[in-house]
């Protein structure tokens, strides 16, 4: 990341060392590491000093680094790194006399066990001063405000790390990766997965030569090879290394390509993370002239990406952030306010929406508002003057769900509603219309997950309430903007219950992408543009742009035509069978949703999976290479930011269905 200024933003040395939380529990004092390991034993003088520190306070935890300064008062990991590996007692308490450790604070997260999580950064920073009394061992890691780039111009004077650059109204949110805590360092650095070793020359006859390198890529689920590592070590490392390397040798390489190696190659299970400085990544994704600086026990193997953290335009999702006051607990409401437009009360904001995970950790209802708040652009577009179905999850995706279409309680001047006539009740349903930020984030905070607009919009609302009405052209909404194919495998993972639908799979993605091509094709052949998206679960969403001019009837009846055309041409992948019990091993093609009055989640909308995943738009280019596990609450607003809307042509491509149909039925 490149630095830079902002009134926004304050700015702090990066420190060189091991990030660790402090729990203080009365008289209890525990160290943990970044990966959850008790490291208390190893830093005895921080555990003593925290107990004057955090003298009369009986719950309090903090966050910060624990470093080594050499006599210049400047981090030294090579001396740190020697403390981290001893076991014995008498040293350990030897090592905290000779090389003594600081323990940097920068955060707390809870002061007598009331969360301070959801304040922003400076209230957490004034906590954490009238909270906590430093002397040589525990300090306070200082910021200074807006100017990043002299401060990481000072840094690099003092051959620091970098800076880390935060956002002063920003969360603590654990876990997580936010752009609104950046990381801006003086020199290129990649954590890596030591995969296997090459044997010493020379001086390094009874060592090793290099290290190889692989980082792991989160896309494909596996490790790909990124180079070797040859220099950076001292005579005191290689032997430290080696032992370690010795302990995983296997006969198994573990990643499946290598353009190629320097020389004879021992291979590792892939357990070791080292940190290395490098000048530059070459097109073939290797690492040019990688130099190793330290081993990382505190880094799990699939932590080992290349994704930087990168700001947005505005440089924070923060505008965007749930801001409290106070936050005395989490029952109370809070207020939302993004670019001065949005405005809604959010209740219970720390409510648990989706259960951690050995994915991630737990999202809350936060989460989910913030979700929508920063897509908002992309997705209101296709939410505008469609009547909206409200699928709602008061308690988060575990606990009960429902419907709600008709809403007759109170509500915000902002939100518009719209009666449109149901043949089935008789009488007219007062439907949420989503025109604006504010609705969308009042509907999220509804505990809407889902967003589920109609296929057609409204042009008149005051022509849609009589059952006569309805099916005018002043009306609207008997004309869709579109025709829909949901592609539902039915390849069953064996994880699922007596009677429970297919569970997400692999395979059963795979054969839902492999009908799309079939359906591609045929719409290759009759000149029609379609649309992809996944549904978010377990299969994909086709979309066909069509003029509004021809009923739902009329859409169905096309709809119709293509899926016995799919069903003829391949029997054995397709099936159209409604009851679920005859769809096994094959893929349900359902052209049945284009009927009035019927909805699918709509793209961009977050679906109710374990995961929080989201209904993405795709460019049928890609089709081959995405799974719907890839687009999450977390990482599908940084992905739509870069690319923006790819689904807005759709808005605008309108396709003429009366000489398609013909077309279709003249080919096949």
């Amino acid at each position: 990341e490149k630095a830079f200024d902002s009134k926004e933003w304050v700015f702090e040395v990066k420190w060189d060392g091991v990030r660790a939380i402090l729990f203080k529990n009365y008289n209890s004092i525990q160290i943990q590491s970044r990966n959850g390991n008790d490291i208390s034993r190893l830093y005895p003088e921080i555990v003593n000093a925290a107990k004057l520190s955090l003298r009369g306070r009986n719950s309090t935890i903090i966050d910060g680094e624990i470093v080594v300064l050499n006599e210049k008062g400047l981090p030294d990991f090579h001396t740190h790194q020697h403390r981290m590996h001893i076991q014995n007692p008498h040293e350990i308490m030897s090592l905290s006399v000779k090389n003594p450790s600081t323990y940097y604070v920068f955060d707390i997260l809870y002061n007598e066990n009331e969360n301070m999580e959801g304040l922003g950064y400076l209230e957490r920073r004034q906590l954490l001063s009238s909270v906590l009394k430093t002397n040589d061992t525990i300090r306070i890691s200082e910021y200074i405000e807006e100017k990043g780039t002299e401060i990481l111009s000072s840094s690099k004077e003092l051959n620091l790390e970098g800076i880390v650059a935060k956002h002063k109204r920003s969360i603590y949110r654990e876990g997580i990766r936010s752009r609104d805590w950046l990381k801006i360092k003086n020199t290129k650095t990649q954590d890596c997965v030591i995969i296997g070793y090459t044997r010493g020359l020379g001086s390094r006859v009874s060592h090793f030569g290099s290290l190889v390198l692989a980082v792991y890529s989160a896309k494909e689920k596996k490790l790909k090879f990124a180079g070797h590592a040859g220099t950076g070590f001292n005579d005191e490392m290689l032997g430290e290394i080696y032992l370690k390397l010795k302990a995983l040798e296997t006969k198994y390489r573990p990643v499946d390509k290598v353009p190629y190696l320097n020389r004879e190659t021992i291979w590792l299970k892939p357990v070791l993370v080292a940190e290395v400085k490098f000048d530059e990544w070459t097109r073939d994704g290797i690492l040019r002239a990688p130099v190793f600086l330290r081993l990382r026990e505190d880094k799990k193997p699939e932590e080992c990406v290349t994704e930087a953290d990168k700001p947005s335009s505005n440089l924070s999702q923060v505008g965007n952030e749930p801001k409290s006051t106070k936050a005395k607990n989490d029952r109370k409401s809070q207020e939302i306010k993004s670019n001065a437009i949005a405005k809604a009360v959010v209740t219970n904001p720390s409510k648990v929406y989706w259960k951690a995970t050995k994915n991630h950790p737990a999202y809350l209802k936060r989460d989910l508002i913030d979700y929508y708040d920063k897509i908002t652009d992309v997705i209101l577009p296709h939410l505008e003057d469609r009547p909206l179905s409200l699928s709602r999850y008061p308690n988060g995706i575990y606990g009960k769900s429902f419907y709600q279409k008709d809403w007759d309680q109170k509500k915000p001047d902002y939100v518009a509603t719209a009666k449109i006539h149901s043949e089935h009740r008789g009488d007219s349903i007062n439907y949420i219309i989503c025109n604006n930020k504010e609705t969308l984030l009042w509907v999220a905070n509804l505990g809407c997950i889902e967003m589920h607009p109609w296929y057609s919009r409204i042009k008149d609302f005051r022509s849609c309430n009589t059952s006569t009405l309805l099916y005018e052209e002043k009306c609207g909404l008997n004309f869709p903007d579109f025709i829909v194919f949901d592609l539902d495998p039915y390849i069953y993972s064996g994880k699922e219950q007596k009677g429970e639908e297919p569970q997400y799979n692999i395979a059963g993605f795979k054969a839902a992408v492999d009908v799309a091509h079939e359906l591609k094709d045929i719409f290759r052949k009759l000149k029609i543009n379609s649309y992809l998206k996944t549904s978010g679960k377990s299969g994909l969403h086709i979309y066909v742009p069509i003029l509004n001019i021809y009923s739902y009837e009329q859409t169905k009846s096309f709809a119709e035509v293509i899926a016995n055309i799919m069903v003829t041409k391949f029997p054995k992948k397709v099936t159209l069978e409604w009851s679920t019990s005859k769809r096994k091993g094959k893929v349900f093609f359902d052209y049945n949703q284009n009927v009035r009055g019927k909805t699918i989640a709509s793209v961009y909308s977050l679906r109710p999976t374990p995961d929080g995943t989201v209904s993405m738009p795709i460019d049928w280019k890609n089709i081959d290479e995405v799974y719907p596990t890839d687009f999450t609450i977390t990482n599908a607003p940084d992905l739509i930011r870069k690319r923006s809307d790819t689904w807005y042509a759709i808005l605008s491509d309108k396709q003429d269905i009366g000489k398609l149909i013909s077309q279709a039925q003249e080919i096949y």
